[in-house]
């Protein structure tokens, strides 16, 4: 009779949290999804940051304007979603619209360090908290 062998896994990480989300996804990707992330938080500081592991990402929540934006890493890049993100004033031209049917979501599709422009990202992350207070 053959005895089993005990084998050591790593835990799976748990997507319950900001950080589960991005610790699920490749190093290089969780790297871009940290600095984008800092950048948010540092930009909304009263926004509420939320896992929303159905949708594999990070969510922030406005206490006056409500849902402002997400985080969503993939397997090669991190998009920042724009719920109304059509309604958004856009002079950099960032914003592309997403693979799903919504009509009024727009990401920023994040692929390397350098695609984090900070100045115009805060300008969107600004707009997008002035025009959901309206």
């Amino acid at each position: 009779m053959r005895q089993a062998r005990s084998i050591k896994r790593r835990p799976a990480p748990s997507l319950v949290s900001p950080e589960g989300i991005l610790a699920a996804s490749p190093p290089r990707i969780a790297a871009l999804g940290l600095r984008l992330r800092d950048l948010v938080t540092r930009c909304l500081p009263e926004a509420e940051e939320r896992a929303y592991p159905g949708w594999r990402g990070i969510g922030y929540v406005h206490p006056e304007a409500g849902y402002v934006c997400g985080i969503f890493p993939f397997r090669d890049h991190v998009a920042l979603g724009f719920e109304h993100g059509v309604l958004l004033t856009d002079p950099e031209g960032l914003l592309r619209p997403g693979r799903s049917s919504a009509k009024k979501v727009r990401y920023v599709e994040i692929r390397t360090r350098r695609d984090i422009r900070s100045r115009a990202l805060r300008r969107l992350l600004e707009d997008a908290v002035s025009l959901r207070q309206r």
